[in-house]
């Protein structure tokens, strides 16, 4: 039997993608135990170097966007470009591409972003568009960089 992404969506674990839901595997994150230099860009913070931080804030801002325009089409390749190598090998390989969210997603902000080594996390604000009568939901996101950021919810 195939499973169709529509049906693999409905399983999610991100609050943010209210509707359609998202991927099911975790990504663990280590850390040294030391203390993040934090630098503010924004509403975002970052740890580390302050020439890196403001491009790692803008990777996984692009990097959340893009996840969310994926989870919309219904596209699975565009979902496994942007999602960690954990929750890639959790997606079943019989699974097919989706339809199009009919209520689509959109990312209202990304906030609170903090980098530590190769992981990071960031608060995401994600609605359904046209639709104002729906809240939106922020939920904490983690990412893992694997030769670039990606969403390991």
């Amino acid at each position: 039997m195939t499973n169709n992404l529509t049906s693999f969506r409905k399983g999610a674990t991100i609050a943010v993608a209210i509707v359609a839901g998202t991927l099911l595997a975790s990504c663990s994150s280590s850390s040294d135990g030391g203390e993040a230099n934090a630098v503010s860009t924004g509403n975002s913070v970052v740890a580390g170097d302050s020439a890196a931080d403001g491009d790692s804030a803008a990777a996984i801002t692009q990097t959340t966007n893009d996840y969310l325009t994926a989870v919309n089409s219904g596209k699975l390749d565009a979902i496994r470009a942007v999602s960690c190598k954990q929750v890639v090998d959790a997606i079943p390989a019989d699974t097919t591409d989706g339809s199009p969210l009919a209520q689509q997603i959109v990312v209202d902000s990304v906030d609170n972003i903090v980098v530590d080594g190769d992981t990071a996390t960031a608060d995401v604000t994600a609605s359904l568009k046209d639709t104002p009568d729906v809240e939106s939901q922020t939920e904490s996101l983690k990412f893992v960089n694997e030769d670039g950021w990606k969403i390991c919810q």
